[in-house]
């Protein structure tokens, strides 16, 4: 989700327009927050086709005020920026103004959205981290056992607007495949969760260095 494509669809939007089909690995989470913004002014279904991950997961499909899932096409949540702000705070490193400002204006946005905060951070922990860093540029970065979290249909209809319409997979197993069709870097993923896990769940991370596994969440 680029500033141009969301500048696009947006520019789109018009009297008649009744949703907005997406298919997105990511891109930028003010960005996405933009465009959601709109299709919460305007009551817009988001139509879900093949992916939708990473900001678009987190800024469009859960807010959105309906959804519609396509056959065979997945939802993946992993870290947002409010995520590792909190986490690197924890372990006694200092994030970026923007990247602050990147987590405010997240935290800010599920409020007014009625959306619990525990989102923003849920996945993050379902993924597994094992250290949080920064680039010599200051950009913060995580080191995850998994990559992506798929929840149930079940925690959605607990936390969303209005019910998941359509395909949902049922399983890791069944999610999998798909993920590794159109993002095979999401792979591997977790599936499922009962309750959400909010601030006072995210783990105390040691400083990643070289010793520390593959695995990823960037923020600038």
């Amino acid at each position: 989700m680029t500033p141009d494509a969301v500048d696009r669809a947006i520019a789109l939007i018009d009297d008649d327009t009744r949703s907005i089909r997406v298919s997105s690995p990511g891109g930028s989470g003010v960005d996405a927050i933009r465009l959601s913004e709109q299709m919460t002014a305007r009551n817009l279904r988001l139509d879900v086709v093949d992916i939708c991950a990473s900001a678009c997961a987190h800024f469009l499909f859960l807010p959105a005020p309906a959804v519609s899932v396509k056959d065979r096409s997945v939802v993946l949540l992993h870290h947002t920026d409010f995520a590792l702000v909190s986490a690197a705070e924890a372990a006694g490193l200092t994030a970026t103004a923007e990247t602050q400002r990147r987590a405010e204006r997240q935290r800010a946005f599920f409020i007014a959205r009625g959306l619990p905060i525990a989102l923003l951070t849920d996945a993050f922990v379902r993924t597994e981290p094992v250290c949080i860093g920064q680039t010599p540029d200051q950009r913060l970065f995580a080191m995850t056992r998994l990559r992506t979290h798929v929840p149930s249909a079940d925690l959605l209809n607990r936390v969303r607007p209005t019910a998941v319409d359509g395909y949902w997979p049922r399983s890791a197993a069944e999610a999998g495949p798909i993920a590794e069709t159109f993002a095979p870097e999401a792979v591997p993923l977790v599936y499922g969760g009962e309750g959400l896990i909010g601030i006072d769940g995210l783990p105390s991370l040691p400083i990643c260095d070289e010793t520390h596994g593959a695995g990823s969440g960037m923020a600038g």
